[in-house]
């Protein structure tokens, strides 16, 4: 296999980003079978006006940059006490710290869709075009294969070695695609995690916070202080969004924490008592308190799963827990507000 301008692979991606991210496609390479290929694109700054690619560029997973000495000695900011830090893209772009910028396109066809991830890497002013191509092409040969890494499935854990012990490592997000090539699972987990943190910021919003309000001042007693785990409510709910359950730590007026769990169902609001509420003295991060309620009734168990990506689509864990009732049609766990 080898590098080529393929058009095949730049039809595959006209249908799937907008054209300003093909300008500068440069070459491809496709697997034998035609379901896997890395293609690329080289673009000089100075040919064009960079404000016409920063929005779309945004919108990828950070960036990278090759550069040699001198060009690393302009992107960083040296301080007095003689720390330092590295400056923004945006700054790097300005000061032309950056001369040219590429565009990776690694892309798997999987149940007949095509899954692609985007990256961008800027390269300093000791690159021109044919250094960029040999670069990108001889590491790409060098130490990529369509049939290991990335293009199979990864394991839901891994050992690695941490200052001399093993330690099993988990990532609880993508544990739902594990029986998925891992570049498709990291395209299917980013956007399932784009949609849910805007629906979670939109619902902490628009209820959650009114509804604390509201019960601190018809209840000041009970809800003295009311504490989310992070910077938003911690939200457990379905992926249909009809049943939402949302956890808070709160403090009385005789000083005592409590964690409460409330639901968001048929347009009501709930306390949750499923779980024993254990007394606590002072405020801390909760987190671990959540998790020891929940995988005692769910496969929820491990921190990860929190504010994740993750949605609760067992639906036992609903009819059995939480909007189980009596033969009088009462709920058994749910006390209504």
């Amino acid at each position: 296999m080898k590098f080529t301008n393929n058009q095949e692979v730049k039809f595959i991606l006209s249908q799937l980003f907008d054209e300003a991210l093909l300008i500068g496609f440069e070459s491809a390479i496709l697997s034998l079978e035609k379901d896997k290929f890395f293609a690329y694109s080289i673009v000089n700054l100075s040919d064009v006006n960079y404000e016409d690619f920063s929005w779309y560029h945004s919108q990828m997973a950070g960036h990278s940059a090759s550069l040699n000495e001198g060009d690393y000695a302009k992107s960083i900011i040296i301080y007095d006490n003689e720390s330092q830090s590295s400056k923004t893209k945006e700054q790097c772009l300005e000061e032309k710290v950056y001369a040219y910028f590429s565009i990776f396109f690694i892309g798997i066809l999987f149940e007949n869709e095509w899954y692609v991830l985007p990256n961008i890497h800027f390269y300093g002013s000791s690159f021109n075009p044919k250094t960029i191509k040999d670069k990108i092409e001889n590491e790409h040969l060098k130490y990529s294969s369509f049939y290991k890494g990335i293009w199979i499935p990864k394991p839901k854990e891994e050992s690695i070695e941490i200052h001399g012990r093993q330690k099993i490592m988990r990532n609880p997000p993508f544990e739902e695609f594990s029986d998925h090539p891992y570049l498709v699972a990291i395209v299917k987990q980013r956007k399932k995690e784009e949609i849910n943190n805007l629906y979670s910021t939109y619902f902490n919003k628009a209820f959650i916070e009114p509804f604390f309000l509201k019960v601190k001042h018809s209840n000041p007693d009970n809800y003295r202080k009311i504490i989310p785990l992070r910077d938003n409510y911690t939200m457990i709910y379905s992926v249909q969004l009809d049943k939402i359950i949302f956890v808070a730590f709160i403090k009385n007026s005789l000083c005592e924490w409590r964690l409460k769990y409330f639901l968001y169902y048929e347009n009501e609001f709930y306390e949750w008592i499923f779980f024993i509420s254990k007394v606590f003295e002072f405020q801390f991060y909760y987190g671990a308190l959540i998790i020891e309620d929940l995988k005692t009734i769910s496969y929820l168990d491990d921190d990860g799963y929190l504010d994740s990506s993750c949605t609760m689509d067992d639906i036992n864990f609903w009819d059995s827990y939480v909007l189980k009732s009596n033969t009088e049609g009462k709920y058994l766990y749910l006390n209504k507000f």
